[in-house]
């Protein structure tokens, strides 16, 4: 299951990684309570159902997720800084 996961992100953290956007289509908000989400998710994991299976693949749910919502701010700031510089060459 894990490994579906994972083969599932591979291709949306593909795209962020190789854009040259400011990835405004991509809903920040709903990545936020999908990683929510699986940290709940991880954290009944631990603390009830004491799964190693079912907290390896929140916790690998959560990861990636993360770093899609990292790799999208950091596109964003990135896109926002060349917009800035690009202003100021005017």
């Amino acid at each position: 299951m894990t490994i579906i996961s994972v083969m599932g992100y591979l291709p949306q953290i593909k795209a962020l990684i190789t854009t040259h956007t400011n990835c405004a289509d991509i809903a920040l908000s709903s990545w936020a309570l999908w990683f929510i989400s699986s940290a709940i998710s991880v954290g009944y994991g631990l603390f009830y159902l004491k799964d190693t299976m079912f907290i390896v693949t929140c916790g690998m749910n959560l990861l990636l997720v993360g770093t899609v919502i990292a790799l999208v701010v950091y596109r964003r700031q990135q896109w926002t800084a060349l917009q800035n510089a690009n202003a100021l060459n005017v």
